[in-house]
């Protein structure tokens, strides 16, 4: 895993598209929303920066900042409303859109145990 405190950039620093003044990125994400993100990761790497609408985003594509932001670290990142609502319709409130310490929750009842023991058998 790569040491993220040699690599850190500040948050200004982080590359990514530049977009329109007030839009950002938001015609372009709109249009094609898997084909902005593939661009971005290609042009400006595993951790990119965009606005939409005033917004940061943050796009992570790096396998060992995925890992640092949802299991090692998720406590210290928050990924935000906008993530929450893009994730949820296709997660659901599972273990990569929980914030904070809350993940430790979700992951002890989303274990195949967890919802075996609620379950009766049925005969047929």
């Amino acid at each position: 895993m790569s040491d993220t405190a040699e690599t850190a950039l500040p948050f200004e620093a982080v590359p990514g598209p530049d977009g329109l003044p007030v839009l950002g990125s938001y015609l372009e994400n709109s249009r094609d929303f898997f084909a902005f993100r593939d661009r971005v990761a290609a042009e400006h790497g595993g951790v990119a920066r965009y606005r939409v609408l005033g917004q940061d985003i943050f796009l992570v594509t790096d396998p060992d900042v995925v890992q640092q932001v949802l299991v090692t670290e998720n406590e210290t990142f928050v990924k935000g409303e906008l993530f929450q609502q893009q994730l949820r319709p296709v997660l659901g409130n599972g273990l990569l859109n929980s914030e904070g310490s809350s993940g430790g929750a979700s992951a002890t009842s989303s274990s195949p145990r967890s919802r075996r023991s609620g379950s009766r058998a049925t005969p047929t």
